[in-house]
């Protein structure tokens, strides 16, 4: 019997009311998820949080549809030596309280995450930086930056980096910046708030917002947005359901589906014994019909996978195909793993999305028609995040955990930051693999690392660390009031958009 503990949450969200008032032509009004831990870009990097910072805030680097590094605030850079860059900035930006940015704002802040203090605050961001060694400013728009040995993918890791008048931080610190941010982005916060944030667009910006205001509310349940949107109390719902199509179309808008940087994973905790032999994490992969559920559920907006990198990031290996829904197999398999008799194992997986429910209930089906009894259990996103911040304990076989690039949109960045031996966590531990990553974060030439990151993906399609599921999808409702609405690599162009 497969048990599934599901909090009736996104049951009750269709019963959730808003009420945002009445708007003009000129205010454009967004419904997410969850909004960012207030203003302080140090926060965070996931792309979920970012959404909101990208309003107020610039990127140093943005990557592009081909997965290259294209200007922000660097207006352009050069290699200097195999470990040392000089970065030139864009002329004459603004900050949102009107001071000139300069190269020793950015010099600065980047020497605060080599900090110890800014190691433990800002940690999100400066784990993109394991090789940098400092920075410093030339000019007042040319910083030099060094590492301690080469880095194949530094200038793409500059994406992680946000304009901020460091002389600001200084005067009202870590926790002061959240309530009063200072960016350079098209729109500067009016008020900013955990549930809401009321901005104005910044005409002296370099790229200013379009919209004389935007605001975007915090809507939990996908549910509660799509009533919203529905009902035209926001014309924007970042990240709906496939079966929101008609609704979202009474609300006079339509879906806009844009491929994500990432694969949806249930990542096996291999420092559990029933998951340590990869048999059954290949057993567990051949059990779940993925085609299935991709036509059933997801309307076949993507495709089902079977490595690291989606196709939209770099690293992915067209050759490596998913694993082939083979219940035989499977059981073959977790027989030969000393497994011929039903297991049982444990799941922890987020509800923040009734669609990924879905997926998630009809793998633990699958998987319990070849003998294996998944126990689902619900824990909240920022319980996720402790977790995997090794913050908390992983009290599972199973974890529902992406495999993001953003914003590198690069192989490695996911396998770096949480999928090998120097992950926090180490629930993804392959050390005979761990020269060869080594080899690709520091290898400089294109054709050399491509071949490497090759060898990686292979290598873990083999070892299946995680049951691969699919290339994730962004999916928004928009009214056809907005124009110009196009997400790429989970940046959102809100400098582009008019009504």
């Amino acid at each position: 019997m497969i048990r599934h503990i599901l909090t009736g949450a996104a049951a009750s969200a269709a019963l959730t009311i808003v009420t945002l008032g009445s708007a003009g032509a000129a205010e454009l009004r967004v419904g997410h998820a969850n909004l960012p831990n207030l203003g302080n870009p140090l926060c965070c990097t996931s792309n979920s949080q970012g959404y909101g910072l990208q309003i107020a805030y610039d990127h140093l680097v943005y990557i592009d549809e081909a997965g290259n590094p294209q200007p922000g605030l660097a207006a352009a850079w050069k290699s200097l030596s195999p470990t040392a860059y000089q970065v030139r900035l864009r002329p004459n930006v603004k900050f949102h309280n009107g001071k000139t940015m300069t190269a020793q704002d950015i010099a600065d802040q980047l020497n605060y995450l080599l900090t110890d203090d800014g190691k433990a605050r800002a940690v999100a961001i400066s784990r993109n930086f394991p090789a940098m060694s400092g920075a410093k400013a030339i000019d007042a728009t040319t910083l030099e930056i060094t590492t301690s040995q080469p880095d194949g993918v530094f200038i793409q890791q500059l994406g992680t980096v946000k304009g901020m008048d460091w002389n600001h931080f200084r005067d009202v610190g870590y926790e002061g910046y959240a309530t009063k941010p200072v960016g350079t982005g098209p729109y500067k916060a009016i008020t900013w708030q955990q549930d809401k944030m009321a901005m104005e667009a910044f005409k002296d910006g370099w790229r200013p917002g379009k919209i004389d205001k935007l605001t975007m509310l915090a809507l939990p349940e996908t549910s509660a947005r799509v009533a919203a949107f529905q009902s035209g109390q926001i014309e924007i719902a970042i990240q709906v359901n496939t079966d929101s199509g008609k609704e979202v179309e009474l609300g006079g808008g339509y879906l806009h589906n844009a491929m994500a940087p990432s694969n949806l994973t249930m990542f096996f905790n291999t420092n559990r014994p029933l998951v340590s032999d990869v048999r059954v994490r290949r057993a567990i992969n051949h059990g779940v019909n993925k085609d299935e559920y991709l036509k059933n559920i997801i309307g076949g907006r993507t495709v089902a996978t079977g490595q690291v990198a989606p196709r939209t990031v770099r690293g992915y290996q067209a050759d490596i195909k998913p694993y082939a829904y083979d219940p035989a197999k499977a059981k073959a398999l977790l027989a030969e793993a000393g497994h011929p008799n039903a297991m049982k194992m444990v799941a922890e997986v987020t509800n923040n999305s009734q669609e990924l429910v879905d997926v998630y209930q009809h793998a633990a089906s699958d998987l319990g028609k070849i003998g294996v009894q998944v126990e689902l259990r619900v824990i909240s996103l920022p319980d996720l995040v402790q977790k995997a911040r090794a913050l908390k304990p992983v009290d599972a076989e199973l974890v529902s955990f992406d495999m993001g690039a953003f914003p590198t949109i690069d192989m490695m960045r996911s396998i770096n930051a949480l999928h090998s031996c120097k992950g926090t966590t180490k629930w993804t531990c392959f050390p005979e693999i761990e020269p060869t990553i080594a080899a690709a974060n520091q290898e400089l030439d294109p054709k050399a690392r491509d071949a490497q990151l090759r060898k990686i993906a292979q290598f873990y399609h083999d070892m299946a660390p995680a049951l691969f599921l699919h290339e994730q999808y962004q999916l928004d409702a928009v009214s056809k009031k907005v124009r110009g609405w196009k997400p790429v690599n989970w940046v959102i162009n809100w400098h582009d958009l008019t009504m």
